[in-house]
C-alpha cells in the first residue's frame, strides 16, 4: 500500500515542505551581519589633519586660490602671492605630515588588514606574528577562549592548502577603531570572505590590540555576528 502511493505522496509531501524549509532556510541566512553598537570616533582635529587630510588639503588649496584671484583683481598684487602662498605652504605642511607621522590608530588599522590577510590565506608564521602570546579567540563555541596555539591550529587546519574551508576571496568591508585612555586598542571588524564550501560570508569582529615595541599585536579576538551561520564558531 505504502510503495504504491509513494510516488503520489512525494510530490505533494515535498510541496507542502518547500515553503518551511525555504523560510527557515531564509531564518538562518540574511543579506548582512547584524552590526554592533558603534565605537566612538576618533578626534576630529587628528583625524582630518594627519589621518585623512585630503580634504582640508582641497579646502586650503581652494581658499589660497580664492583668495589670491581676489586680492590679485582688487590691484593688491604683493598681498595676494602672500596670502596665496600662505595658504598653500600651510596645505604643504599637513600633506608631508600625513606622509611622514603614522598614528597609533593607522598602525592598528594595518595591522588589522594584515590580519585578516593572514588568517585568509593560512599565512601561519605571519598570523603568529599578528598575535600576542596571550592572544585568544572567544565564540559561543569556545567562551573560555581558544589559545594562540590553538587558534594557529584551527587556520591550518581549515583554511590551509588540505583545509575544508579554503577561502579564496576575502575583503575587510569596514573598521571601527577606538584607543581609550587606558587599556588596548579596540577594534570592531567587518570581514567578507567566500570561499569552496562556503558562499560570501559577512561577519563583524572585536579584536583588541596591545603595543608590542614599536609595532602593535592582537591581544583578543570575539566573534559578534555574520550573516551566515558558520559551523566552526556556531
Amino acid at each position: 500500500m505504502l510503495t504504491t502511493l509513494a510516488p503520489t505522496l512525494a510530490p505533494t509531501l515535498a510541496s507542502a515542505l518547500a515553503p518551511a524549509l525555504t523560510s527557515l532556510l531564509l531564518a538562518q541566512v540574511s543579506l548582512d551581519a547584524q552590526a554592533p553598537k558603534p565605537l566612538p570616533s576618533p578626534s576630529p582635529l587628528g583625524h582630518y589633519t594627519v589621518e585623512n587630510p585630503t580634504l582640508l588639503i582641497i579646502a586650503l588649496v581652494a581658499a589660497g586660490a580664492i583668495a589670491f584671484f581676489a586680492l590679485n583683481n582688487k590691484g593688491k598684487g604683493a598681498l595676494a602671492m602672500r596670502v596665496g602662498a600662505a595658504f598653500m605652504l600651510a596645505a604643504a605642511a599637513i600633506w608631508a605630515a600625513a606622509m611622514f607621522i603614522t598614528t597609533p590608530r593607522e598602525k592598528v588599522l594595518a595591522l588589522t588588514k594584515k590580519l585578516v590577510a593572514d588568517t585568509a590565506t593560512a599565512n601561519i608564521a605571519a598570523l603568529d606574528a599578528d598575535l600576542a602570546d596571550s592572544a585568544a579567540l572567544y565564540s559561543p563555541a569556545s567562551p573560555n577562549g581558544l589559545s594562540k596555539q590553538a587558534i594557529l591550529n584551527r587556520v591550518a587546519a581549515m583554511l590551509g592548502p588540505s583545509g575544508a574551508a579554503q577561502i579564496n576571496d576575502y575583503a575587510l568591508l569596514d573598521a571601527q577603531i577606538h584607543l581609550p585612555p587606558s587599556g588596548p586598542a579596540q577594534v570592531q571588524a567587518r570581514v567578507r570572505v567566500s570561499g569552496q564550501s562556503i558562499g560570501p560570508t559577512i561577519s563583524w569582529w572585536r579584536l583588541d590590540a596591545v603595543p608590542q615595541g614599536d609595532a602593535w599585536v592582537i591581544s583578543g579576538i570575539r566573534y559578534i555576528s555574520s550573516n551566515f551561520p558558520i559551523p566552526s564558531l556556531n
